[in-house]
């Protein structure tokens, strides 16, 4: 008999998916112990931010491989500031799923 992975996972990740990420996971890791407590701090509150993707180009290299490219927007709610990132994302498939392998992202002079 095959056993599924979700049998495999201790309890606790069965029963409360959201407890992936604890606390006590931030050794070697100390971002996580900042992450949760910035998520607690500011929970249910309105972004100051929106984020929209435009000019989405998706290339398909080759049946294993895959690239897509797309601007990045962040519009800031309150004054309406606008930030951008141009951004490249390289996918390959591996055993019929597709992977991300690569992420660049860079910051377009402005003006552009």
């Amino acid at each position: 008999m095959v056993k599924s992975r979700e049998n495999d996972r201790p309890k606790h990740y069965r029963q409360n998916p959201r407890r992936r990420l604890r606390e006590s996971d931030s050794v070697g890791n100390p971002g996580k112990v900042e992450l949760l407590r910035n998520f607690r701090e500011h929970s249910g509150e309105v972004l100051a931010y929106s984020v929209r993707q435009q000019d989405m180009h998706i290339f398909i290299l080759s049946e294993t491989s895959a690239v897509a490219a797309y601007m990045k927007v962040y519009e800031a709610n309150e004054n309406k500031d606008v930030a951008r990132e141009d951004t490249t994302h390289v996918f390959t498939k591996d055993h019929g799923t597709w992977r991300l392998r690569i992420s660049r992202v860079s910051h377009p002079s402005p003006g552009k």
